[in-house]
């Protein structure tokens, strides 16, 4: 009995003395808190504190608004993947963040891993060029059944350009050198007032953009040069000085109605200040969205609610929004509780330049995806496997990555030979994108998902996509 009284007594000690040490905790933050509030002597009008350029630019904080990216040497890298993974890891002055904030850069270490389990795909130029022409003007119905058959073939994955890329113009975009998109099933975005990342729903899909600006002919801090730093902090990444950048916000796509929690709450006050971009369907580009303003009402209520925008996991790197909400720079805090020390106007700029940056994207990504998931056609279902005296112990475990190149489209789909699979041949490890599979004889057409094969003691084949246009 005294034994167990004793371990009583040493527990509420315990928690005693957790709770003093977390009143201590607080106090401490209380008392930094006050004291960067008087070093930074918060404006609250403009919300620019009067603070040296220089301990801004490269002291306790470095906001990207007075980085000179122009003078920063290219970062070394065969695909924009390998750049981006560089730029989140060894060269963050070339990416758009405050990447001396803790919080900055815990989300560019947790962002670095989902990219890097990613499956990789590039768009060539010269289909690119060929799905712009051919879905301008798809009509509603032909719209409905691209989005329905657009399903991610991998649950992680990540699709970029070709290098200066004319992308969806024939005069091209002057402002992007290159861009890549990062889609997840079920991915990370930031829940409206929480300080941590979120998961979707496995029915919804998350598309993040990434963009890779092209320089100006000439130097544009030229033009910032004699302008105080209020003027200065209102740069945005797309000012010609070629920084590496990841949107502010995310497309969300559902297979039914996008979970209405997960969107900003203050988006229906914006969306009258966004014009045209406060529509869900501004990210198809002003020809889709016209279309399906136009379409049946099922086809167009359907589209609609199936369309939302999310805080990306890049919310605000840059601190844009809340960059001196507090004294701590805290990028996590969202825009309801910083409207009131931001201006309107500066969050307004914010969420239209970037919900510009996905205009025709997503149109020309569901186009791309329902032609790369064209039908695999088999004379009858796989046969089981058979065991096979085989041995496989003298093979040497290898690792190799291969470039698999596809024509698209194939309207007619591919025949597949039955011996292919299940012939009960020891394989490497290897993933199997998801596909349609048609059965020859009955017709039968069924999604299969993405799944993985073989074993790693014999090694390990990593597949990249290159998507090429048909001749």
């Amino acid at each position: 009995m005294a034994r167990k009284e004793g371990r009583k007594q040493g527990h509420n000690k315990a928690r005693k003395l957790n709770a003093k040490q977390k009143e201590r905790l607080k106090e401490g933050y209380r008392r930094e808190h006050d004291r960067q509030s008087r070093a930074l002597e918060i404006d609250g009008v403009s919300g620019v504190p009067n603070a040296s350029e220089r301990g801004l630019k490269n002291g306790r904080h470095a906001f990207p608004q007075l980085r000179n990216f122009f003078n920063l040497k290219p970062i070394k890298g065969e695909t924009l993947h390998d750049q981006f993974m560089s730029a989140m890891s060894t060269h963050q002055k070339h990416l758009w963040c405050n990447y001396k904030d803790k919080l900055v850069r815990n989300s560019l270490r947790g962002t670095r891993m989902l990219l890097q389990r990613a499956d990789k795909f590039v768009l060539e130029t010269d289909l690119v060029r060929k799905i712009g022409n051919a879905s301008y003007h798809a009509t509603d119905e032909k719209i409905f059944d691209v989005f329905n058959n657009a399903i991610p073939p991998f649950d992680n994955m990540w699709i970029e350009t070709e290098r200066n890329s004319k992308l969806f113009t024939d005069d091209g975009d002057d402002a992007y050198e290159q861009v890549g998109w990062h889609i997840q099933r079920g991915g990370s975005f930031l829940m409206p007032g929480v300080t941590a990342m979120a998961l979707a729903p496995d029915n919804v899909i998350i598309i993040t953009k990434y963009i890779k600006f092209a320089k100006a002919h000439a130097n544009p801090d030229d033009l910032f040069k004699d302008a105080d730093i209020e003027y200065k902090m209102n740069k945005l990444p797309h000012d010609g000085g070629g920084a590496y950048y990841i949107c502010d916000l995310s497309i969300a796509i559902g297979e039914g109605v996008v979970p209405e929690k997960m969107q900003p709450h203050d988006w229906n006050v914006l969306a009258d200040k966004l014009r045209h971009r406060g529509n869900p369907t501004a990210c198809l580009g002003e020809q889709w969205m016209e279309t399906i303003e136009n379409a049946q009402p099922h086809i167009k209520r359907n589209l609609s609610s199936r369309l939302g925008r999310v805080y990306s996991y890049g919310y605000d790197l840059g601190h844009n929004l809340t960059r001196f909400s507090n004294a701590y720079g805290n990028s996590r805090n969202g825009i309801v509780t910083t409207a009131a020390s931001i201006p309107q106007k500066t969050i307004v700029d914010v969420y239209d330049a970037s919900i510009q940056h996905y205009e025709d994207d997503i149109r020309i990504l569901a186009w791309a995806l329902s032609d790369f998931n064209y039908n695999w056609i088999f004379k009858e279902p796989a046969p089981k496997a058979k065991r096979r005296n085989r041995s496989d112990s003298f093979r040497q475990a290898t690792i190799e990555t291969r470039t698999i190149e596809i024509e698209l489209p194939k309207p007619r789909g591919k025949e597949m030979r039955e011996q292919q699979y299940g012939d009960g041949t020891p394989r490497k490890w290897h993933k199997v994108r998801g596909h349609w599979r048609v059965y020859k004889k009955t017709g039968h057409r069924v999604w299969i998902e993405s799944h993985e094969r073989g074993s790693k003691k014999l090694g390990e084949v990593h597949k990249d996509y290159k998507l090429k246009a048909a001749e």
